[in-house]
């Protein structure tokens, strides 16, 4: 326990620096910072971390600064995609580069039906390539049963979420969450179902899937049957064009 926390602290804490040094216009001392901090955060603990607040930071980094720009393509460039964890950074790190066309030619070369194997969160990564490429009907290939995966993802995966959430706030702080952090806590675990679920229905609409947008919004309703979810879900919307 100990050791953990003296871990996080010492990530956290070089974090910071390296946050700070970008702002002050110190790259290379950001460089070096960012390029350890994305070394030292791997696994399922640092995922959402990575994907979101690391990755933007590496955006902003590199569009500013070419030799970071070089030495995360450099670092991207050298990661097998074969593996699942080393795929997951390329992608991340596509995006960050601001180069996630290459994550929608990677999707395009992939054999048909999508293997199981490639990410397909539909906040993740390669849904977040696809939409800013508008390839809506695209994100419904790596779905075949929406429905399903929307129900597990409520009843299954949020769960395991939230309890994540509450161990790591337990180890962080020493206590328990208290009422009003824990609906917190909930609320925004359950509005990232509601905007996965909208992704997912869009898709479906865009794919020429009726029946499986009308099973998703009859799932997703069920599972959350809020006005927030509404209006996540929105109005029927007709076929698109690819």
């Amino acid at each position: 326990m100990e050791r953990y926390v003296v871990e996080q602290v010492d990530r956290n804490e070089r974090y910071r620096c390296a946050v700070k040094a970008l702002a002050s216009g110190d790259y290379a001392t950001a460089l070096e910072g960012f390029l350890r901090v994305w070394s030292d955060t791997r696994g399922p603990d640092w995922e959402g971390f990575r994907q979101v607040l690391l990755v933007h930071d590496i955006a902003e980094l590199v569009n500013a600064h070419a030799l970071a720009r070089s030495a995360f393509a450099s670092v991207r460039d050298a990661l097998d995609v074969r593996n699942a964890d080393s795929c997951t950074e390329w992608l991340a790190l596509n995006e960050a580069l601001g180069e996630d066309g290459r994550s929608v030619a990677w999707f395009d070369g992939l054999p048909r039906p999508v293997p199981p194997e490639v990410p397909r969160e539909p906040d993740g990564l390669l849904t977040r390539a696809l939409i800013r490429h508008n390839r809506w009907a695209d994100i419904a290939k790596l779905h075949p049963d929406p429905a399903g995966e929307l129900e597990d993802w409520w009843t299954r995966t949020m769960p395991e979420s939230f309890e994540r959430l509450r161990t790591r706030h337990q180890r962080k702080n020493g206590c328990e969450l208290n009422a009003e952090q824990r609906e917190r806590m909930l609320e925004t675990l359950r509005e990232c179902g509601r905007r996965r679920a909208a992704v997912l229905v869009q898709a479906c609409e865009a794919a020429g899937r009726p029946a499986d947008a009308a099973r998703l919004r009859l799932t997703a309703l069920q599972l959350d049957p809020t006005a927030e979810m509404r209006r996540a879900l929105g109005p029927r919307r007709r076929r698109q064009r690819r």
